[in-house]
């Protein structure tokens, strides 16, 4: 799948205008899905998506042989065959929504947390030129956030 960014992201190593993903969808024998997404980004880091998809194939057996139920012991199986990060990223996500929806309570619930509060984020500049980046951080600062 491949998901259009808002706005192009520029960095020293190139402009992203879009990226792709691979998206796991996970099904119980009842029809509950959770659903993970691994988004390596070549050039930024060491994998690229056919990494993502070889590893997440290779831990199909794994998966398929599963309610979910045993979700440490999954991912630790898991962990085994795949050396992509993003790829059991998408596994361990698609886990954690399967046992929600199982359970009919959102994520945060399902992972023992009390309530669901805000989480901060960044704001990342992407200009590629200072006065560009100072704009940027200008409009991060009006729209409230702490950290660019």
């Amino acid at each position: 799948m491949r998901a259009r960014l808002r706005a192009p992201f520029g960095s020293a190593w190139g402009t992203v205008l879009d990226r792709d993903l691979v998206l796991l969808e996970l099904e119980d024998a009842e029809g509950h899905r959770g659903v993970g997404e691994a988004a390596p980004l070549a050039g930024y880091d060491d994998f690229a998506i056919d990494d993502a998809r070889r590893d997440l194939e290779r831990c199909r057996p794994v998966l398929e042989t599963s309610d979910g139920s045993s979700h440490g012991d999954l991912l630790a199986r898991c962990a085994e065959l795949t050396g992509v990060p993003h790829a059991l990223a998408a596994i361990d996500t698609a886990l954690w929504d399967l046992a929600a929806r199982q359970a009919g309570a959102p994520v945060w619930r399902a992972i023992g947390a009390s309530d669901a509060p805000p989480v901060p984020v960044n704001w990342t500049i992407s200009a590629t030129d200072r006065a560009g980046a100072a704009r940027e951080a200008d409009t991060a600062r009006s729209a409230g956030y702490r950290c660019v």
